[in-house]
């Protein structure tokens, strides 16, 4: 009983912070606080949801968010059920892109280009 009490304080103690989130539903890549990052896509697999932040202004154009998505659809050797690859780290002529998978969640950063 005393475990279950716990558990619903803790519950309580976060509400604050998730009505606070609810307010503003998009976010910045500044605000994850990384330097170089551009972009990136975190996605749950246990609760097939993810996040992700707007884009930032070398995204603004159609064309640019387009090739950004394409450059992030996850790579299918990440997937492959007898050899799979944990992995992918891809230089770019723009950016460069670092892809993994776990058991429980799926990673892709984009960063700026490593000169």
């Amino acid at each position: 009983m005393q475990a279950a009490l716990h558990g619903e304080a803790e519950q309580a103690q976060r509400l604050p912070a998730l009505k606070e989130a609810l307010k503003s539903p998009t976010y910045s890549v500044e605000q994850v606080g990384i330097p170089e990052l551009r972009h990136f896509l975190y996605k749950s697999k246990s609760s097939g949801l993810y996040t992700s932040p707007e884009f930032p202004d070398v995204y603004k154009s159609d064309c640019e968010q387009e090739r950004l998505m394409d450059c992030t659809r996850t790579p299918q050797h990440l997937h492959h059920p007898t050899r799979p690859l944990r992995y992918v780290y891809r230089c770019g002529e723009t950016e460069n892109l670092l892809a993994w998978v776990s058991l429980g969640d799926q990673m892709i950063v984009v960063f700026n280009r490593i000169s």
